[in-house]
């Protein structure tokens, strides 16, 4: 079994690989992987099996920035009021400051 997932393993590097090569190179008709192109597979095909997992403060500044941003919808159909003016102001910072922390926190 391990060594059948083994061979499984270095079948699915070598397909990337080429995959990979063929990218870089696509006018070359012979495969020419390279030591970098092997590195470069491992690190796709590994990234693959690990699950990535949510990060909840971002999760919650994107809602957040939506939720702002739906307010802002609300606000430009009350611009001729003084609240709907604030409210638009308020929404637009909001939104603008939770979808920059959503982003920063995402990388």
């Amino acid at each position: 079994m391990f060594e059948e997932r083994v061979r499984k393993f270095a079948g699915d590097l070598y397909d990337e690989a080429g995959r990979l090569e063929a990218a870089q190179n696509p006018a070359s008709e012979t495969l020419e992987i390279t030591s970098t192109m092997i590195t470069d597979a491992d690190v796709q095909i590994r990234r693959a099996y690990r699950r990535q997992r949510v990060d909840t403060i971002a999760l919650l500044a994107a809602v957040g920035a939506n939720t702002f941003a739906l307010l802002v919808g609300v606000a430009l159909t009350a611009m001729d009021k003084g609240w709907g003016q604030i409210l638009f102001v308020v929404g637009v910072s909001g939104a603008l400051i939770l979808n920059a922390a959503a982003v920063i926190r995402d990388r």
